[in-house]
């Protein structure tokens, strides 16, 4: 069940991605971890940059949330200043998680997320209060940052052959635009059958 919709979501983000997104397979060969670029969006800090992410996705899913972790180093309050670039992000969380939810909301929150951080909800409780009470020093670090981390050219990925996957998935490549009552009446039943479980995603 998880390959059939992975694989469907990801013929769709792939062949209509969320702007400013560019969505490939990490390899051919698994379809749960995906590399993901984001742009940084204009009038923010991050303009210019070009930000590189892993996005896992469990054996569970839909019914757990992926994570998503910056690979690019990143100057924000919601993202973890370690080697794991955890992201915080509400939708991940396990309380908040839907089955309904979908990779292309993950990926515009998150770019949404860039151009509006949240300090209430931070990981990075510094920065926070740099964001919310000294944002022109705020705004010039995570400039400089951007500018020596992410003003990079966009790497070349793994190119995700979405007739290949879809004939591995066996789902249809998608020629129109989603059935959202559809899926969620799919999500809905799929939810019913299985129990909800615990997860130790936080952000």
């Amino acid at each position: 069940m998880a390959q059939k919709r992975i694989g469907k979501e990801l013929a769709e983000v792939t062949k209509d991605p969320p702007e400013g997104a560019t969505v490939n397979l990490v390899s051919e060969a698994d379809i749960y971890n995906w590399d993901i670029q984001l742009e940084g969006p204009e009038d923010s800090p991050y303009a210019g940059g070009t930000f590189k992410l892993l996005l896992a996705l469990p054996a569970e899913y839909p019914f757990k949330p992926p994570t998503l972790n910056f690979k690019t180093k990143i100057y924000h309050p919601n993202v973890s200043n370690d080697d794991k670039g955890s992201m915080c992000l509400g939708m991940l969380r396990s309380e908040e998680w839907k089955p309904s939810s979908k990779i292309s909301g993950v990926l515009r929150t998150a770019r949404n997320l860039l151009m509006e951080p949240n300090p209430d909800d931070a990981v990075e409780t510094q920065i926070a209060e740099q964001y919310k009470h000294s944002r022109k020093d705020f705004d010039k670090i995570a400039r400089d940052w951007t500018k020596n981390s992410a003003a990079l050219p966009k790497a070349d990925g793994m190119i995700c052959n979405i007739s290949n996957l879809c004939n591995i998935c066996n789902t249809p490549v998608p020629t129109s635009g989603v059935d959202e009552d559809e899926d969620e009446d799919e999500d809905e039943r799929m939810a019913a059958q299985r129990p909800s479980r615990p997860d130790a995603n936080a952000g």
